[in-house]
């Protein structure tokens, strides 16, 4: 009776989560689709003119933050933000995917990111994230994210979610990094991501930006 009961448990917990991720699938498909059809927020009007790193990586937070605010998306926890990376990169990975669906992707793992924070307690805002991007910017300089480009990005993001699931589900302190700068480094890198499939990446950080 208990072996039976057990058994049960896992099957409705594993259904329980296949249908989460189909869930997540579907509202990346629907920003995807809405991209595509001109129903959504295109990135191409919000980074249209631009002529500095500092505004563009500024135009790619107020995105996600906005994103994160039309419930679209639901995240109870780090298991979902690990869904929609997930998501992202089998997705991302089609090298026939269109701009505005890539930089969907990107938009929808920021936005979980900073939904997430908002149930651990963590404060993000977008002046704080923009003004850590721009101060590492001037300091890593453009090369390593230009050799690699997108793929080396969601290496990099991985990493950074991988973390976030063993601290989380672990219940261990971290010795290095906070969870704050943990979660603000998978927004930091989404809004990267933004930046470069909209072509912005490689421009110029203004030289008096936190002297």
């Amino acid at each position: 009776m208990v072996d039976s009961v057990f058994f049960s448990v896992l099957v409705l917990r594993g259904l329980v989560r296949l249908v989460v991720s189909w869930a997540q699938h579907i509202a990346f498909g629907l920003d995807c689709l809405l991209l595509c059809l001109g129903m959504g927020n295109h990135f191409g009007a919000s980074f249209g003119g631009l002529s500095v790193w500092d505004d563009a990586a500024l135009v790619a937070c107020e995105d996600i933050f906005e994103h994160s605010q039309t419930g679209r998306l639901v995240v109870g926890g780090v298991g979902d933000l690990r869904g929609f990376l997930d998501a992202a990169i089998v997705l991302n990975f089609d090298v026939d995917r269109s701009f505005e669906a890539r930089y969907a992707s990107w938009r929808d793992v920021g936005a979980a990111a900073v939904l997430l924070a908002s149930r651990l307690g963590i404060v993000l805002n977008v002046g704080l994230v923009q003004s850590v991007l721009v101060k590492k910017q001037r300091d890593y300089g453009h090369e390593n994210i230009r050799r690699f480009g997108s793929q080396g990005l969601y290496v990099r993001l991985h990493d950074k979610v991988a973390r976030l699931e063993n601290l989380l589900l672990s219940g261990a302190t971290p010795e290095n990094e906070s969870l704050q700068d943990n979660v603000m480094d998978v927004v930091g890198y989404c809004a990267i991501g933004c930046m470069w499939e909209a072509d912005k990446f490689l421009l110029p950080v203004s030289e008096g930006a936190f002297s």
